[in-house]
This record gives C-alpha cells, structure tokens and sequence, in this order.
C-alpha cells in the first residue's frame, strides 16, 4: 500500500479528499481519513500513519495541521495541536520531528520545529528555533542527527546571539546546531540522506562557493562540503526526492518530463 497527500479530492472514481491509500493495483483502498485542508506530509510507523498539513479538521474531528491515523483508518488520539501550517515530518526511534510555518505547539511556543514523541509529549530539549519555514526534514539515526532545510538564515533564532545557518543545517537528537553548514543561497525545498551523504533540492543555485545551477546537489554529511555531482541538461525545480539503488528520483516543476526525472548517482540524467 501506498499513502499519499496532497489537494486532491479523488483517486479514480473514489472520492479522497486529500488523504488516500493506493494499492498495487493502483486503485483506492477503503483507508479514508478525509481531511478538510492541504496535505504536505506523510511518514509511517507500522500501523501508524502521521500526517500534517494546512487541515484543522480528519472526518471532522479537529486535528490542527498534524495527525495520527491507524492503518485501519480510525483516528488517533495523537494530537500536537500545532498553530500554523506543517509542512515536513521525519520519524526516528519514537520521535516524530515536525516543521513547517508554525510558532506553537499545544500552546508552547516551538518556532518551525518541534519533537513529538509517539505518545503525543512535546520533547522540551529539542528547540532550534528557526527564524523562518522549514520546509523539509530527514534524520540520520546512525549520527543521531536531524538535518533541515527551507527558508531560514538562522537557528536560536529568539536568543540574543542566533546561529547563522543559511537555509540548510544540522541538529542533534539532542537539540544542539551542528557546526555543518553547507550555506545555500537560496530555499531547499527537499532533501534525503544516504550513505553518509545528503542529496537537495529547491531553488538554490549555489551550495558554499559552488555553483549549483540546476538547483540540485550532494553534501557530504561530515563536512558539509558539496560534492561534484551536476546533473546534467535538468531544468527543474526540485520538489521531492527519492533514490533506489543508485538512481535517484526528482519530482517538482519542470520544463519537460512531466514534472519528473531520473538522474543517477553520478549526475547523469535518464
């Protein structure tokens, strides 16, 4: 099965509103939580699928931009309460890291990221506080690190001395900014980790001193330097990102392909 969000209101001749499970067959499964608003997130935890977005309401029952559903389809009890939109979920060994445009959870002030263990308790030492959207998020386990990107030129950002981190960065489980700071010029928009190096994507066009001009790049994960992949002849903005192997899968807007293209791991496209 796959889960998949977004403004979508069907899938084939079955209404969906914004939410859905698609079989291998492709067509909807009875799993229907029926959200009241955008979709911009999805990650899952066995029978668990957290959700978050611009919705308030799930069958009608007030969830505030972030939501756990049962793989059976029944609603949990799980529910942050966030203040503004969510735009990015990662989950890892029981915490769920959350971002997006917010500056509230549950009432307490959690500036664009947050952690939220399973049991739906605001992890209180984790708080970088960006200054600005967080727009997508990926976790290392091996490092315990969780790594950031969007719109952001800083994190403490309501400390006296905020830490410079422009658009991408790096946090421990803990709660401490990394020193790893690839310094985009411009918003990410995706990123995904492997392999000890971090692939992202937005509207950039330079990653430190390197240009990047199709708005992709690899960051290695321990220095934060970028590495010389440049694929090639790709025109796009990068949306989302997935690698199987050594292919990996960009989504977004494009002047060709559908909004959609392949690339391998030497920056070749397909």
């Amino acid at each position: 099965v796959i889960y998949a969000g977004g403004a979508f209101t069907s899938i084939g001749t079955n209404t969906r509103n914004r939410l859905a499970a698609i079989d291998t067959a492709g067509g909807a499964t009875v799993w229907n939580p029926n959200a009241n608003g955008l979709v911009n997130a999805l990650t899952v935890d066995t029978s668990t699928v957290y959700v978050g977005g611009a919705f308030t309401a799930l069958g009608g029952v007030t969830r505030n931009q972030v939501a756990a559903i049962g793989t059976d389809g029944v609603l949990g009890a799980w529910n942050p309460n966030s203040n503004g939109v969510v735009n990015a979920l990662a989950l890892n060994a029981g915490i769920i890291y959350v971002g997006g445009g917010f500056t509230s959870m549950g009432g307490i002030t959690r500036n664009r990221l947050a952690a939220i263990d399973t049991a739906g308790v605001l992890i209180t030492a984790w708080n970088p506080d960006a200054g600005a959207n967080i727009n997508t998020i990926g976790v290392d386990g091996t490092t315990a690190t969780v790594y950031v990107g969007g719109d952001f030129v800083e994190l403490g950002s309501s400390t006296i001395t905020p830490t410079i981190r422009n658009r991408i960065a790096a946090i421990g489980t803990d709660g401490v900014i990394a020193a790893w700071d690839p310094n985009a010029d411009l918003p990410v928009s995706t990123l995904l980790i492997d392999a000890g190096l971090v692939y992202v994507g937005g509207d950039f066009t330079s990653i430190g001193a390197d240009l990047r001009p199709n708005h992709l790049a690899v960051i290695d994960a321990s220095d934060g330097l970028s590495i010389n992949w440049l694929p090639n002849n790709v025109h796009l903005t990068p949306k989302s990102l997935a690698i199987d192997g050594t292919t990996i899968y960009v989504g977004g807007i494009t002047e060709f392909s559908n909004g959609f293209v392949t690339t391998d791991i030497n920056g070749v496209v397909r």
